[in-house]
């Protein structure tokens, strides 16, 4: 009797497993807007894109300020370094890019700020080559000794 008993809760437990297992399986993920799924598809292309400043010289950033590097048409740059914008050429062939000279306004901002911008301006004025990692959305630019100055992550296009 103990053994049938015993047997029935293993049966019980097992169906039970089963049934979780199987209600795991089957939630569905919420839908990928147009917009997430035309970038999963393509290559990321620079032109025309805004990027949010996420880490310079390997140290974070203050995102309140927002630094941002965007690419028209003609793969020219502007953008906003914290304090001030900014505008200037990029050349860019493959991975390769040069930047600069850059000009920029003219405000001035509290010390912090300032100095985030001018790591900023600076590490992107160094810039020799890039890399966009499609999956992530993220974008690299490394100086010409190798090392990655700036991440940038693709902001949304307004519409």
């Amino acid at each position: 009797m103990f053994a049938q008993s015993l047997r029935n809760l293993s049966l019980i437990a097992a169906s039970l497993v089963a049934l979780v297992l199987h209600g795991c399986a089957t939630i569905d993920k919420p839908e990928k807007t147009a917009q997430e799924k035309d970038i999963q598809e393509k290559d990321i292309q620079l032109n025309n894109t805004q990027w949010l400043a996420e880490d310079i010289n390997g140290a974070g950033v203050m995102d309140i300020l927002q630094t941002t590097l965007q690419f028209d048409e003609e793969l020219r740059i502007s953008g906003f370094g914290g304090c001030n914008r900014y505008s200037g050429s990029a050349s860019i062939a493959g991975q390769s890019i040069k930047v600069g000279p850059l000009a920029s306004t003219r405000m001035a901002c509290p010390a912090s700020i300032m100095n985030q911008e001018s790591a900023f301006l600076a590490a992107l004025e160094s810039a020799s080559n890039l890399e966009i990692d499609n999956q992530r959305r993220l974008l690299y630019i490394y100086n010409d000794k190798k090392q990655r100055t700036l991440k940038f992550s693709l902001m949304p296009k307004a519409e």
